[in-house]
């Protein structure tokens, strides 16, 4: 509990420093297979706007980041494939994101430099590129087919990967952690 309320005020404060320095436009995109009623959960900077295009041709909605989480949800008439891409608008940071359990297929976080949270477990993920998000503490991407992952060596402290139960070799995990040899890891690579 201790640690979790050190991590969140360690966030926040990363967040609110790297807002005064950040110009570039964060943007999450992921593709998804979906029908019906679809959310996930994720975190924006509180008091300023987002878009979501959900990618079925509905109309691009604007929000506004909330103290803690947000829940955005929006239903689907056809299973389809579907690519949502979330917007920010300046100063707007996406720290956190939890997309797991909801059929994604693909996942590009290249230009969401501020995530430092990422569950994206439990989907249909076969590559997972991370190596533009420098501040990531804890990411969950087991349960996937995953045989690329790749990861940036600046990362800023400890991080935290599971990624179990995927296509990716003991072998290949760990010649990136090799390459991150300065940084304490904890990993989790069951096969």
């Amino acid at each position: 509990m201790k640690q979790t309320i050190i991590r969140s005020l360690f966030l926040s404060i990363c967040f609110f420093l790297h807002s005064f320095s950040s110009t570039a436009i964060e943007i999450i995109r992921f593709t998804w297979s979906v029908v019906g009623v679809q959310e996930f959960k994720f975190h924006a900077t509180e008091g300023k706007e987002y878009t979501i295009d959900w990618g079925d041709e509905s109309a691009v909605e604007t929000k506004v980041g909330v103290f803690g989480w947000s829940f955005p949800s929006h239903t689907y008439t056809t299973l389809n494939n579907y690519q949502v891409i979330i917007t920010g608008s300046e100063g707007c940071l996406f720290g956190y994101l939890d997309c797991a359990n909801k059929n994604v297929s693909s996942l590009d976080l290249s230009k969401n430099l501020s995530l430092s949270v990422l569950f994206c477990d439990n989907n249909q993920l076969t590559h997972l590129d991370l190596s533009n998000n420098p501040y990531l503490m804890q990411v969950a991407c087991g349960n996937n087919h995953i045989t690329n992952l790749e990861l940036t060596t600046s990362y800023s402290g400890e991080i935290f990967l599971d990624c179990s139960n995927n296509g990716l070799l003991l072998s290949k995990l760990y010649t990136i952690c090799q390459k991150i040899d300065e940084l304490r890891w904890k990993l989790f690579a069951r096969r």
